[in-house]
């Protein structure tokens, strides 16, 4: 078994998660009318990432398996049902969200409809359990790095846009917080009084 291979994937990808957010953190890529190709630029490239390391992670199981304890049928069914599921909450958000406000064209209100009122990056969340899906169906090792590593990657985006929109909303979305959970549709926040 050649071992540079995977080291070299594991190691790149870490390498990558903690630059990329460290970087997003320090520069303001905010969508804004006045910054759309920015921003669409940075969607791209993001996206593209987490293609070429699902495809990374792919080709590696492939050839070089080392399998995982997600064996039996029951993990399986487990698994299609997150994917399910993470598709049936990603095309909800989407409808709600909408695609000019992920282009920056309309960042006027909080949006609190559909699984917003539930969660602030459902989004986030979706892919997330897509992921961890992904990684139980497949069944390998470096499955499981790429959907850790997403999930560590899109958390630290969630923290980055947290910021972003308690300085542009204020109390207002300081309210929203309160009464939603950061990633979760499960977890709740009670009320405080």
């Amino acid at each position: 078994m050649n071992i540079l291979l995977p080291v070299f994937y594991v190691s790149t990808t870490l390498i990558i998660v903690f630059t990329a957010t460290s970087y997003l953190l320090k520069i303001d890529l905010w969508p804004t009318p006045d910054k759309p190709l920015r921003t669409s630029l940075f969607l791209i490239l993001g996206n593209l990432w987490i293609i070429a390391n699902l495809y990374l992670a792919f080709i590696l199981s492939i050839q070089q398996p080392s399998y995982l304890i997600f064996q039996s049928i029951i993990w399986k069914l487990l698994a299609t049902l997150m994917i399910s599921l993470s598709i049936i909450l990603s095309l909800w958000a989407w409808k709600v969200f909408g695609l000019k406000r992920i282009l920056g064209f309309k960042i006027n209100k909080i949006i609190t409809d559909g699984p917003y009122r539930y969660m602030r990056h459902p989004q986030y969340f979706a892919i997330a359990l897509a992921t961890l899906g992904l990684a139980i169906l497949i069944n390998t090792s470096y499955m499981l790095v790429f959907s850790i590593s997403t999930i560590i990657t899109f958390y630290l985006i969630a923290l980055f846009e947290e910021r972003k929109l308690s300085s542009i909303f204020g109390e207002e979305y300081m309210r929203y917080r309160r009464k939603t959970s950061l990633i979760s549709l499960f977890i709740r926040k009670r009320k405080r009084t």
